[in-house]
């Protein structure tokens, strides 16, 4: 049927690997790489102009280079970039990642979280799941040390108990 128009294209059945990757990390990653590629070649479409589009949408700079790290199985787009991408594509998420990736990647802890302590009001738990400089995780990691001989002093009421 020459002339007519490309509707979306969901990638190509999945491979001989896709029950493997519901169990092993890497192979999922392998599997979305390669149904991300053939989306994108199937829609014809260069890496750039998929990074591009996707700036465009998310109003973030994109690089080609994370398309191409997607594409080679070094990564996995987090869920607000997946959903972007799928959407470039024209494609559903889940036509993108094996189920047991984007159960994964869905259940990323937040880059910060802070709850009550149950029955200490006037105390939390904190938890980082953030990239940042050494110097300021260094200073961070200070800070806990600080509060943790203060808390010691306080409790034994005598001298600085650091050497634990």
């Amino acid at each position: 049927m020459a002339g007519k128009p490309r509707g979306p294209h969901y990638t190509s059945a999945p491979s001989a690997d896709t029950e493997a990757a519901l169990y092993d990390p890497e192979q999922a990653k392998k599997e979305f790489a390669r149904r991300l590629q053939d989306a994108r070649t199937n829609l014809g479409m260069s890496q750039r102009e998929i990074a591009d589009a996707m700036s465009k949408l998310t109003r973030k700079s994109i690089s080609q280079d994370a398309i191409s790290r997607y594409e080679n199985g070094q990564n996995f787009p987090r869920p607000h970039t997946l959903a972007a991408l799928a959407k470039v594509l024209g494609i559903p998420k889940e036509a993108l990642m094996p189920e047991s990736a984007i159960q994964a990647i869905n259940s990323e802890p937040p880059a910060l979280n802070m709850r009550t302590a149950i029955g200490h009001p006037d105390r939390v738990f904190l938890q980082i799941n953030q990239t940042m400089p050494l110097s300021i995780a260094a200073r961070i990691l200070a800070i806990i040390e600080e509060f943790r001989s203060r808390e010691t002093v306080d409790r034994n009421g005598s001298g600085d108990n650091r050497s634990r």
